[in-house]
């Protein structure tokens, strides 16, 4: 038997060129060839003239788009990467970003983050690799990178404003606060007993980071309590997050209310990711136009005809009447029909006939009701109809356009509706599947919505640059093709498309 013979000791009389120690064919030379022909003449600009000298924007994108590849989301483990990774090293082009440098750019640079997504879109749609016919709309619930237990109502974010302005500067003196102290504080004995320790807790927490940080942190903590207080008056709160103001409380897929974020993405016929946002709302209901109008941003003004495909979250009236005005064909079940729905909280949705010749509504039990009147929900502000019949003993209230809800229940009945309905889970879910699984996105890092959309662009532009290259080595083996010229062509055909993003 003998052994593999091995370099012990690294001994080379001439230094190898760091790419004849990566695969011809990896996926990183198609992050790099990408990113490196965006165009990025703001930075230019911007870093033009005397200073320090600054990293170049492309490297942070390399690193990050090829760390959600590999599942790697911590600045710190990126920064660690570039230290010990011959592809972050090749990547980094032998710079060592620090941690704090790299998620600050992941949070300061929104538009150059968005626009490379919508680049890698266009660039996919040049290879004809979309399937535009029909496009397929889904959300779910990330958890924010906020606790739980962090949150005020506005009475107890009162008390503790109150004191953050008149008497902390008085109270880190102290070494010890008394309890009998905080009966002091205006409002504090009306609390009820959870809401006096949480006020305690956080009280004395702040005491103690005023004594480390002084008067810088009392000014950050001010402005901070001002925009909680701004965000629970303008968005009628209950309660609001100190840690991330702008995050809300919503109920996962595990029955779990915890702060979150809502992120939606539109995929089409192929699962390439084509546009995509991260909300606020705890449902989909008022998402469903925005992500058609992002689609078309992105890829252009969608043919008449188009099928718009999403589940029951995204059911509503007026949605359904705006896919009609926009000529597109749209598949929504509602809840009743809904897999997801459990069948002891299914309700008897859209339930009646309608008789559009006499205006008439046809209850199950064949009663018939007529218009009586419209009225506007002071809930939700939208136009409600009441039908009664002729005793007026018997109503019913539906939605401004329920026509457009019967014509759909009856749709999403046929064997087109329910085929329409298991290719929207074959397409779209599978990719909330592979951001979560694949690449790791259990929760945000980062905290307010924009930067947890910053985000969520690059880890979809990620999925579309795996998804192409996986597209290109099935094209590879269904061809019989070296799939090394495929790919050398792919990298031609980038530099020939002349991305531009700045």
């Amino acid at each position: 038997m003998v052994y593999i013979k091995t370099l012990k000791g690294q001994n080379m009389l001439i230094p190898q060129n760091i790419c004849d120690l990566i695969p011809e064919d990896h996926i990183c030379y198609l992050v790099e060839s990408f990113v490196e022909l965006l165009d990025y003449n703001e930075f230019d600009k911007y870093y033009s003239g005397a200073g320090n000298p600054a990293y170049h924007p492309r490297i942070f994108l390399k690193i990050l788009i090829m760390g959600l590849l590999d599942r790697i989301r911590s600045s710190r483990r990126l920064e660690k990467s570039t230290n010990e990774n011959i592809v972050y090293i090749y990547l980094s082009e032998r710079t060592n970003p620090n941690f704090r440098t790299i998620n600050n750019f992941r949070k300061t640079n929104s538009k150059l983050i968005k626009n490379t997504f919508k680049k890698i879109v266009e660039f996919i749609k040049s290879e004809s690799l979309l399937d535009l016919s029909k496009i397929f709309i889904d959300g779910t619930k990330e958890k924010a990178n906020a606790s739980n237990k962090n949150v005020m109502t506005k009475e107890e974010l009162e008390i503790v404003k109150k004191f953050v302005e008149t008497s902390l500067e008085e109270w880190e003196k102290q070494d010890n606060i008394e309890d009998n102290e905080f009966g002091k504080l205006r409002g504090f004995d009306q609390l009820p007993k959870n809401s006096k320790n949480k006020i305690k807790n956080t009280i004395r927490n702040y005491i103690e980071k005023s004594k480390q940080k002084g008067e810088d942190f009392k000014a950050e903590l001010e402005i901070k309590l001002d925009n909680a207080k701004k965000e629970l008056d303008e968005k009628s709160l209950e309660k609001v997050s100190l840690t991330d103001l702008e995050s809300r409380f919503m109920l996962n897929k595990k029955g779990k209310i915890e702060l979150s974020y809502n992120p939606q993405i539109t995929t089409d016929m192929n699962g390439f990711i084509v546009a995509n946002e991260v909300v606020q709302d705890a449902n989909d209901i008022n998402q469903l136009i925005p992500q058609i109008e992002k689609t078309e941003e992105n890829v252009g003004i969608l043919e008449s005809g188009t099928c718009i495909c999403a589940d029951a979250g995204y059911d509503s009236a007026t949605n359904l009447r705006e896919l009609k005005n926009r000529g597109l064909d749209g598949y929504i079940p509602n809840k009743e029909m809904s897999k997801k729905t459990k069948e002891e909280h299914k309700k008897k949705v859209d339930n009646y006939d309608y008789d559009k010749t006499t205006d008439q509504i046809i209850l199950p039990d064949k009663i018939k009701l007529n218009f009586h009147r419209y009225f506007i929900c002071k809930k939700t502000g939208k136009k409600l109809l009441e039908y009664k019949s002729e005793d007026g003993k018997v109503k019913k209230t539906v939605p401004e356009f329920f026509e457009e809800r019967l014509e759909m229940k009856e749709k999403m009945k046929t064997d087109n509706g329910r085929l329409m309905n298991r290719l929207r889970g074959q397409t779209v879910e599978p990719r909330f599947g592979d951001i979560k699984e694949n690449k790791g996105m259990r929760s945000f890092l980062t905290r307010s919505c924009e930067t947890a959309g910053n985000e969520f662009n690059l880890i979809c532009t990620a999925v579309n640059l795996r998804r192409f290259y996986s597209r290109l080595r099935n094209r590879a083996k269904d061809t019989g093709e070296d799939f090394i010229n495929i790919f050398r062509n792919v990298m031609k055909r980038l530099v020939l498309s002349n991305v531009s993003v700045v």
